[in-house]
C-alpha cells in the first residue's frame, strides 16, 4: 500500500469519525423544526418576542428578571454540566406573524441562552421558588447562566396543542374572544425534552450558534477516538506510512 493512500485513509476515516458524531448529537437533542407564522396542533416550532410571564423569574446569578433560566457549571468530561432549570407558568411571545400567544411547557424543557459566566464567592441566591428540574444546593465557584428576559427573540419547538389544564382562568382560554391563544407545548414522540431557545431558527443552521456547539462538542470526541484508530493501525501496518 503507497504512502498516499495510507494517508488517505486516515484522513477520510478522521471525517467519517467526525460526522458520526455530530449525526449521533443532532439525532439526541432532535431536528429543530422551521417556525411558522402562527402555531398548529402537532409537532412545529414558533419564534417570536416575549413580552412577559406568569410569573416573572429573577436569574440565580445575574439576578436580572427573565422568564426562564438555568444554571450549568464545571464538569468533567464536558465543560460544563446542567445545574438547576426553572421557567414560568406561561410565557407570553408576539410571533414575527404579529400573533400573540401564550405557551405553557408541560414537560422537560431544555432552555439554552447567550451565556453569563462568572465566580460566584457566597453562593447564587434561588429565592423561595423551587426549579422544576434539578434541586438547589450552595453553589460556588466558577458559574454559567443561561436566561431568557422579556424583549429578547426566542424559538420555541415541540408538540403543540390548544389550551392548557394548568391555568383555568377562563380569561386565558383560547376561544375567548380578545384573549391571546394559549397553547401546551410537550416533549415529541422518541425525543427527550422540548426546547425554549434564546435566539431564532438561523442558529441550527449549518453555521448556526447551536450547530458549532455541536462541533465542538464532536471534535472533543473525534480526536481520542481517531488516535486510537491510528494505534490499532500502527499495529497493523507497522508504521504511519
Amino acid at each position: 500500500m503507497s504512502t498516499t493512500s495510507i494517508i488517505t485513509t486516515h484522513f477520510v476515516a478522521a471525517i467519517v469519525i467526525f460526522i458520526a458524531w455530530v449525526m449521533s448529537q443532532r439525532s439526541y437533542s432532535g431536528r429543530a423544526p422551521r417556525p411558522r407564522e402562527s402555531p398548529t396542533r402537532g409537532l412545529m416550532a414558533v419564534q417570536g418576542i416575549v413580552t412577559g410571564s406568569e410569573p416573572e423569574l429573577m436569574g440565580p446569578f445575574s439576578q436580572q428578571p427573565c422568564v426562564a433560566w438555568r444554571i450549568l457549571t464545571p464538569g468533567e468530561e464536558t465543560k460544563w454540566k446542567s445545574g438547576p432549570t426553572d421557567w414560568a407558568e406561561a410565557i407570553a411571545v408576539r410571533l414575527d406573524g404579529g400573533l400573540h400567544i401564550r405557551l405553557v411547557f408541560t414537560d422537560v424543557t431544555l432552555i439554552s441562552a447567550p451565556p453569563r459566566i462568572g465566580t460566584v464567592p457566597d453562593g447564587l441566591d434561588f429565592g423561595e421558588r423551587a426549579p422544576r428540574i434539578g434541586e438547589y444546593h450552595d453553589r460556588t465557584g466558577h458559574v454559567r447562566e443561561e436566561s431568557i428576559a422579556v424583549g429578547d427573540r426566542v424559538y420555541v419547538s415541540g408538540i403543540f396543542s390548544c389550551g392548557s389544564p394548568d391555568l383555568d382562568d377562563p380569561m386565558r382560554r383560547g376561544d375567548t374572544a380578545g384573549a391571546s391563544p394559549i397553547w401546551s407545548v410537550s416533549i415529541p414522540t422518541g425525543r427527550v425534552q422540548t426546547r425554549l431557545h434564546g435566539g431564532t431558527f438561523a442558529d441550527f443552521g449549518v453555521f448556526g450558534s447551536q450547530s458549532r456547539r455541536h462541533y465542538r462538542f464532536a471534535l472533543k470526541a473525534t480526536f481520542p477516538t481517531f488516535a486510537l484508530y491510528l494505534a490499532f493501525a500502527l499495529m497493523a501496518f507497522g508504521r504511519l506510512w
